[in-house]
């Protein structure tokens, strides 16, 4: 549900996530799923942050990690409601004399479903832009829903044939910076994943072709969380398709312990490791 009045915006989504989880990933995991929308030449946002607090700032940064303030926060109220000071023209450019509040409230539905319902009031004083505004509002939610209730995916554009692309995700060691044991090169072959020096994961390739890799987690030991096997029976899926490497990891969803840590280290190995090696033949194992 959506509305546009004259001086207020109105969405209203429900997601497959429970209270806490809605509120966590909108909130205190923006970062995460916002969309980078970029906005000002000389400050294109790469991402946006918040200070998880009343009186907090919220800010974006860019590519180059210059900042630049966005608002305030004004209500944190876990897990019901949250609300922003947007200082943001539509251009997303920062006013520190603009002054337009958004107001997310998170009501249960039961225990995995939550309605989130969304205003952003005084747009009138965006003039003739509150339109393009009401659209970003629906382009943010959708997101946010797809983020918060589905598996996480990301995907990269290629320039080298699928079976190039298929030979080289099967190089686990050259592109994703962990101790690697075994093979990947058939359809059931086994491989062991190493991270740190207790962390690791079983895993089984259970398709392999030109078009699609599935990699299965057997079992795994993660130290760093009070389950230590949130992986198992988890699916990496690489999709080919016209260009495209779509890769998503079946079962790492919003409200699992290691979501907040997963979805920025996946997405530097697919994004920016994994493409560089199918583009220059080096991974980058140097997270940012």
């Amino acid at each position: 549900m959506e509305t546009l009045e004259l001086n207020t915006i109105r969405k209203e989504i429900t997601v497959s996530a429970s209270q806490q989880t809605a509120f966590e990933v909108f909130v205190n995991q923006m970062g995460l799923w916002w969309p980078a929308s970029g906005h000002t030449e000389d400050c294109l946002m790469v991402k946006v942050a918040l200070e998880a607090k009343a009186g907090g700032r919220w800010f974006g940064y860019n590519s180059k990690g210059q900042e630049s303030e966005l608002g305030k926060v004004l209500v944190y109220d876990p897990y019901g409601l949250f609300a922003l000071d947007w200082q943001t023209d539509a251009d997303f450019r920062y006013d520190e004399h603009l002054h337009t509040e958004v107001r997310v409230e998170f009501v249960a539905e039961g225990q995995t479903q939550t309605r989130v319902k969304l205003t952003h009031s005084d747009v009138q004083r965006l003039g003739a832009a509150a339109s393009g505004i009401n659209e970003g509002w629906s382009g943010i939610m959708k997101v946010y829903e797809d983020f918060v209730s589905n598996s996480f995916s990301t995907q990269i554009s290629i320039n080298i044939s699928p079976e190039e692309a298929v030979k080289k995700i099967s190089e686990v060691d050259k592109w994703w910076g962990v101790a690697f044991e075994g093979t990947a090169q058939k359809n059931g072959d086994h491989f062991v994943i190493k991270m740190g020096p207790e962390a690791w994961f079983n895993c089984t390739v259970t398709e392999r072709s030109n078009k699609k890799v599935v990699w299965h987690v057997d079992d795994c030991y993660m130290p760093w969380y009070e389950d230590k096997t949130e992986w198992k029976g988890n699916d990496m899926v690489f999709e080919l398709n016209d260009n495209t490497l779509k890769f998503t990891h079946v079962g790492l969803v919003a409200g699992i312990a290691c979501f907040k840590d997963c979805v920025p280290g996946w997405r530097h190995w697919i994004t920016r490791s994994l493409a560089s090696y199918f583009e220059t033949g080096t991974g980058d194992f140097k997270q940012r």
